[in-house]
């Protein structure tokens, strides 16, 4: 044994004579004579070096797995517990594994290589990894398989908190080449919460073809020191790991289950966990035979451990069944069935996936939904430009399709209908190739919720409303945005069944989605994410007005955390870009604000009418509520036959209105209120972003009155194009002013047209967004790893 590479990297090449432990049937003690050198991690010289051992070592073992080896690797790298090690263990690969390995390396002094000059099989690589490790703890990473960012400080802190030996979660099973949907290994009652594994209840669990999940293909994470005794049972070629883990419950050690999914787990072509040869089967059933036939195994566990050496057999017998039916050979067939007639019954299981993956395969051709394109994945109730977040959405779509990309709309949760039981598409989402909501589904544009409980929610709002039109002393509630809610495991699972069906480019619609990265299983696509507003930067807007905001409190560097779970960042102003800039965020951050569409020249509208525009978000209800108690009263009194137009969804929040105000909802068209109004008004006094109602109404020409809350992030480029007003009397004289004269309206109006067409053209707002898509340049900087340090500049 010898050691290459610089002092930051250590590559260990082995002997094929050299044998770690004994192979066999049964797992032997590993003892100090039989182990080669051991690299700790203090001493790999000064780049990263780990002053002590680190928490965890992370072992991988690798056979020609260039293919999907460096997915593995970023997935490992990108650990938000950075106190990890990498050892990968190469079984004599003839790919380019080894230069991929090296290459990260290069990079990351916390990975560890050990070529081997022969091939001997993933447990033979996998303990010359494990003579390696030095962590406290030691899992076990597949070289094509992917984890979650959070998956080790997940379960290592789960380890510590209910004192468990070992600790597991579930798995996400999905296929590479989409031949079958993806699926999780836990089911039932299983994946319902936490659970104890004892050994009689492992060993059953593995009886093939059984009736519970088969806990021995998890990859947990296991005490370093129940490991300085035992290895791997090198005649195993297939089932290994569960040969090992059922050694150590039966020693004593404690193994707890957590249904959280956080390994993903691919199966392809080149996989050795689904097939079994004779080889195979004969070597598993040997090692249950040898544990078995121990003395101190007894009562369930030996009941258990019978139970799964005949059914080890039956597998074999049915695999020899399907291998003669493949080869239509009749004669081997009838012998087949009459020798042991037993696995003809286990043909459904073959059986149930090949008609899955011809019915796939059928509705698959011709079908839209699986042709790639731009996947925007939100929980918004978009239905149409209701509102300024879902118009903004709608102009980065239609900016999109018109550049040739194909855009998809996917919602994983039912929560995205809030209250009402359906969504009616308006005309606008045709921008969409595809709307796919799950919990529901779709007759024309009508789609409608399968939970009956949404219904319920509905009739609860129309007695509210009902209520407040009667002046009752009710009041509903404003409704959390569903934006913020945490990802359920049923929506984890959605995105992993539904986006690599049309993802090559992903949006994220808020940073709290961006948690759903991890479920798309597509690594190498480029994904963004829209920040709509520094949400950090709400709280004390909200607060100084003492105003309940519908988005949870949410600190900058949590929100920093979110953000660069992507790869660009999608800044709708420039003061908040440059805060994440100073914050020294280490994704791209791109300006684009919400583009508008520009009338030709500008209104002035009529002089005794105002206009407010607004969803039912916290911040607009406040503005409008502040408007008509203090503003309004001040205006009218001056000018008895103003009126002013509330047009959107805030409608819903308002009770009784003073003579004057009226409230028309959302409407098909608003270009004629526009075109009526002498002055557009915009009263905020808390939130975040890019005010859409400020840019639509810049586009649309007219004078605009509104407070400093509402320019924020804009307000050296309209400084001149709108007034500026933020106690009440001085916003009531601003209009008054402008309603007095309508010279002043129009050459304000020019002002705002062209602030828009400078700054707010499609081009010039989603330019560098297209850039980003198109660039290809994705898949680095999702899976960088932290060690490596590195920080990408701000764009503006």
């Amino acid at each position: 044994m010898r050691c290459d590479g610089d002092a930051s990297r250590m590559v260990l090449r082995l002997s094929p004579q050299l044998r770690l432990c004994g192979a066999g049937s049964g797992l032997q003690a590993a003892t100090s004579s039989q182990r080669p050198m051991t690299v700790r991690s203090s001493q790999r010289g000064t780049k990263g070096e780990l002053a002590t051992a680190p928490a965890i070592s992370i072992v991988m073992a690798n056979y020609n797995g260039a293919r999907f080896i460096a997915d593995a690797i970023r997935s490992v790298l990108a650990q938000s517990i950075e106190d990890l090690e990498l050892i990968v263990a190469d079984d004599a690969s003839s790919d380019e594994s080894i230069r991929i390995v090296e290459s990260f390396a290069e990079l990351d002094s916390r990975i560890v290589l050990l070529k081997s000059e022969m091939n001997r099989g993933p447990a033979a690589a996998r303990n010359r990894a494990l003579e390696c490790c030095s962590g406290e703890w030691i899992a076990v990473v597949d070289s094509d398989d992917i984890i979650h960012p959070d998956r080790m400080q997940i379960l290592l802190g789960l380890a510590r908190a209910d004192g468990a030996d070992i600790v597991a979660d579930d798995l996400l099973i999905f296929e590479s080449n989409l031949s079958c949907s993806s699926r999780t290994l836990l089911f039932g009652q299983w994946a319902k919460a936490p659970f104890w594994v004892d050994a009689a209840t492992f060993i059953r669990s593995n009886v093939l073809y059984g009736e519970l999940p088969p806990l021995g293909y998890s990859k947990p994470l296991v005490r370093r020191e129940l490991l300085d005794s035992l290895r791997y049972d090198e005649a195993l070629k297939n089932g290994e790991d569960y040969a090992l883990l059922r050694e150590l419950l039966v020693r004593g050690a404690r193994l707890r289950v957590y249904p959280q999914l956080l390994y993903f787990y691919r199966k392809h072509a080149s996989s050795i966990s689904h097939r079994l040869s004779y080889e195979q089967c004969r070597a598993m059933e040997d090692s249950e035979s040898n544990f078995s036939r121990r003395p101190e195994i007894g009562g369930e566990a030996l009941a258990a451990s019978q139970l799964r050496a005949v059914s080890i057999r039956r597998a074999y017998n049915l695999e020899r069944l399907i291998a003669s039916i493949k080869a239509r050979s009749l004669r081997a067939i009838v012998r087949a069935c009459f020798s042991n007639p037993s696995p003809v019954l286990l043909l459904k299981h073959p059986l149930r996936s090949f008609l899955g993956r011809l019915k796939r395969s059928t509705l698959g051709r011709g079908s839209s939904r699986i042709v790639p394109g731009v996947c925007i994945i939100s929980r918004q109730r978009i239905v149409g430009a209701t509102n300024g977040s879902s118009a903004y959405i709608l102009s980065m779509a239609n900016f999109l399709k018109s550049k040739g990309f194909r855009l998809h709309y996917l919602s994983p949760s039912p929560a995205t209908f809030g209250r009402w039981p359906f969504l009616w598409l308006k005309p606008e989402m045709a921008a969409f190739d595809s709307i796919t909501i799950r919990g529901s589904r779709r007759i024309g544009n009508l789609i409608i919720a399968n939970d009956p409980r949404v219904a319920m929610r509905a009739m609860v709002a129309i007695l509210q409303k009902v209520g407040a039109r009667l002046g009752l002393p009710t009041r509903s509630a404003v409704l959390p945005y569903a934006v913020a809610a945490p990802l359920t495991r049923h929506d984890e699972l959605f995105l992993a069944k539904e986006v690599r069906k049309v993802c090559t480019h992903v949006i994220f619609d808020y940073a709290f989605l961006t948690a759903a990265r991890p479920y798309m299983l597509v690594p190498e696509a480029p994904a963004l994410v829209v920040m709509h507003d520094l949400l950090s930067a709400r709280n004390d807007h909200f607060g100084k007005n003492q105003v309940e905001d519908s988005i949870p409190e949410l600190d900058l560097a949590t929100e920093m955390r979110m953000l660069q779970a992507s790869d660009y960042i999608l800044a709708i102003q420039a003061n908040e870009a440059e805060t994440l800039h100073r914050a020294g965020v280490r994704k791209p951050v791109l300006l684009a604000p919400m583009a508008t569409r520009v009338v030709v020249g500008p209104k002035s509208g009529n002089s005794d009418r105002l206009l407010f525009v607004g969803s039912k978000t916290a911040a607009n209800v406040d503005g409008l509520r502040w408007f008509i108690d203090e503003v309004w009263p001040k205006i009218a009194k001056c000018r008895p036959t103003v009126q002013l137009d509330v047009v959107g969804s805030v409608c819903n929040e308002m009770a009784r209105m003073p003579a004057g105000i009226r409230l028309h909802g959302i409407v098909e068209d608003i270009a004629q209120f526009y075109e009526d109004a002498g002055v557009v008004v915009s009263p905020l006094r808390a939130g975040s972003g890019l005010k859409i109602k400020l840019v639509e109404a810049m586009g649309q020409g007219k004078a605009i009155v509104a407070t400093s809350v509402t320019a924020q992030g804009v307000e050296a480029i309209v400084v001149d194009a709108i007034r500026i007003a933020d106690d009440a009397s001085g916003f009531a004289r601003e209009i008054d002013l402008l309603l007095s004269s309508e010279e002043t309206r129009l050459w304000l109006g020019q002002r705002a047209l062209g602030v828009a067409r400078a700054h707010f053209s499609e081009e010039a707002c989603y330019g560098a967004m297209l850039k980003a898509l198109t660039s290809g340049g994705g898949r680095e900087p999702s899976w960088q790893s932290p060690q490596a340090g590195a920080r990408s500049v701000s764009v503006f």
